[in-house]
This record gives structure tokens, C-alpha cells and sequence, in this order.
């Protein structure tokens, strides 16, 4: 694996709602690399979403935030807006999850690529369109000059996409936060967004993480997974094996929830109960009460995931997985 460019340790999230505070993330610790993509994956309320908005220092106003987040070796919890910002511009770039909702609708294109690097980069409007242009055909979208003079309801929903993908790697961000980039997209739209982000980290080593709730999706572009359920992280492996071989009994319940090819099924299996959030888990394990597996020492054992890069939070997991899970899933 290469030198961690991110680093997460024991981070913890409260929000405020009226006059309380809620947790949303309870312990999460990873790493990424550079060049690295590294799949966050869970239903959700899970917490994914929170993750890269801690990260990003987009979190509400009056947000809690302990535990530690490194970039690079710099310490962002605490760190000033002014400081969080000038990061943002220049090496952490996110890309959400519907563009309609955080591109202006009554601006060009155009408009919208190009301010970012004359107000960051102090590119001319000459340079900056140009590299916008540029930026357009790298990422697939056809016509870039007739795009850049459009507005936002003129184009398709992976069309803005592209666009937002584009705007992200302007200024040459070190690390991509994609949060559920392909959700709204259609199969074929979807492979040419994850193709794309696969050919820029490959290019210019972009570290990325990778937030969906596709486990399968995550297995097919990652390098590494981590599960997410109730604001912590429950499994890590590397991502073929953790598709072919899970540990936890939750992240072998999302590979059997889904349909096969091969296994003609008459009903798909569903995980019992319904998630939650960090703030409504039970004592013990959180996924206890949805846990086929469950003993009553679920409930008083605290999980515990250290930063090994293959990890799992269930007291089970040893004699429960290596053979069931290996045996069904062949």
C-alpha cells in the first residue's frame, strides 16, 4: 500500500438538533492513499456521506467534531475555515451526489467552470476557458463549445455529472471526495462516469474515496472497502476478497440482499429490521438486533477496528465466516 495521504483516527461526529447534540459518526478510523480508491459502503444513515464531510470541513454549523483527521500531515480537526478553504481550492475536491442541487441553475456552464480558476488559480477568462474546455472533452462530453454556453436544465443528469467531475479536477486536487457520484445514473452513463474517475487517479495519482451504497459496485472499482453501519466502520479488506469472502455478518447480508445471475432466487433475502444511526444504536454491537447471528454477548461487547488493512468488528467473525462465507459464495 502506499504512504497514507489521509488519515482518519477514532473520528467522531455530533450534530446539533435543537437543543441537543446527535451522533452521527461514533468511531472511524482508514487510510488512503495517493492513487488509491477506497470504497465507503453501507445503507443509508450510515454515516458515509457525514465521512466526506468531515473530511471536506462542510460539516453544520455548531457540528462536534473529536478524534483526529490527517491530510498530508496536517491536522484538520480545529483547523481555521480560512485554512479549510485554501485546501478545498487547491487539494481536496469533492463531487456530490446530484448535481442539479449544487450547480446555480441560472449560470452557464461555462460561467460555473471557469470562476473557480479565475477567482483561485487568477486565470484570465482566455485561460480559463480553455482549460474548461479541455476539461469537458477529457471527461466525455461531446460538443465542450456548445456545452460551456449552455445552462444546467439543458443537459442531462450525466451530462452535469461530467461537469461536476470536470469542475473538481480543475485545479489538479490531490484527493477526490465522490460521494455516490453514479447513484442517479443509468448502467451505461454510469461505467463511463467510473471510468473516467478511474483514468484520473491512475493519471495523476488523485487519491479518491469512493461512497456508495453498492457493495458489489464498490468490489468491481475499488482497491479496498470499508462498511460502514451506524457511524462506524465494521469491515475492511481489500475489495475483491471482502465481495468474495465477508467477515461480518452485516456485509454478508448486503451480498445476499442482492440478485444473481447465477442463482435464480424466487425472493431476494432482506436484512431484518431497519438501520440506524449512530445516535439510536443499542448498547453492544449495533447490527445485533438485525443479526442472524446474534448471541447475548453481542450486547455488552463493545466493537472495537483498529488501522489494519484487513479488520472486522464482530465477535463472531473467527468462527462464523472463514467457512460459511467461503462455501457459499465458492
Amino acid at each position: 500500500m502506499s504512504v497514507a495521504l489521509l488519515e482518519l483516527h477514532n473520528l467522531a461526529v455530533d450534530l446539533p438538533v435543537g437543543r441537543e447534540l446527535r451522533s452521527v459518526l461514533a468511531d472511524v478510523s482508514l487510510t488512503l492513499g495517493a492513487g488509491e480508491m477506497v470504497g465507503l459502503v453501507g445503507e443509508s444513515g450510515s454515516g458515509k456521506s457525514m465521512t466526506a464531510r468531515a473530511v471536506a470541513g462542510l460539516l453544520p454549523r455548531g457540528a462536534s467534531v473529536r478524534g483526529q483527521i490527517t491530510f498530508d500531515g496536517t491536522q484538520l480537526t480545529g483547523l481555521g475555515a480560512d485554512a479549510m478553504r485554501r485546501l478545498r481550492v487547491s487539494d481536496i475536491a469533492m463531487v456530490f451526489q446530484d448535481p442539479r442541487a449544487h450547480i446555480n441553475p441560472v449560470r452557464r456552464i461555462g460561467d460555473y467552470l471557469c470562476e473557480s480558476m479565475r477567482i483561485n488559480l487568477g486565470y484570465d477568462r482566455r485561460r480559463a476557458e480553455r482549460v474548461g474546455l479541455e476539461l469537458l472533452e477529457r471527461v466525455g462530453l461531446m460538443e465542450p463549445e456548445r456545452r460551456m454556453a449552455q445552462y444546467p436544465h439543458e443537459l442531462s443528469g450525466g451530462m452535469l455529472q461530467r461537469v461536476m467531475i470536470a469542475a473538481a479536477l480543475a485545479v489538479e486536487p490531490r484527493m477526490l471526495l465522490a460521494d455516490e457520484p453514479t447513484t442517479a445514473l443509468d448502467v451505461t452513463v454510469q461505467a463511463e462516469i467510473l471510468a473516467i474517475l478511474d483514468q484520473m487517479r491512475r493519471e495523476r495519482g488523485l487519491a479518491t474515496l469512493f461512497i456508495t451504497h453498492d457493495l458489489e459496485l464498490a468490489a468491481a472499482v475499488c482497491d479496498r472497502i470499508c462498511v460502514m453501519y451506524a457511524g462506524r466502520i465494521v469491515e475492511e479488506q481489500a475489495a475483491e476478497r471482502l465481495y468474495r469472502h465477508p467477515r461480518h455478518p452485516y456485509s454478508a447480508a448486503l451480498i445476499e440482499s442482492r440478485p444473481r445471475l447465477d442463482l435464480p432466487l424466487d425472493r431476494l433475502a432482506a436484512i431484518p429490521g431497519v438501520p440506524v444511526s449512530a445516535h439510536e444504536a443499542p448498547p453492544g454491537c449495533p447490527f445485533r438486533p438485525r443479526c442472524t447471528f446474534g448471541q447475548d454477548a453481542c450486547e455488552k461487547w463493545t466493537p472495537e477496528i483498529g488501522l489494519e488493512q484487513e479488520r472486522v468488528a464482530c465477535l463472531r467473525a473467527n468462527e462464523l465466516f472463514p467457512a460459511t462465507v467461503g462455501d457459499r459464495r465458492g
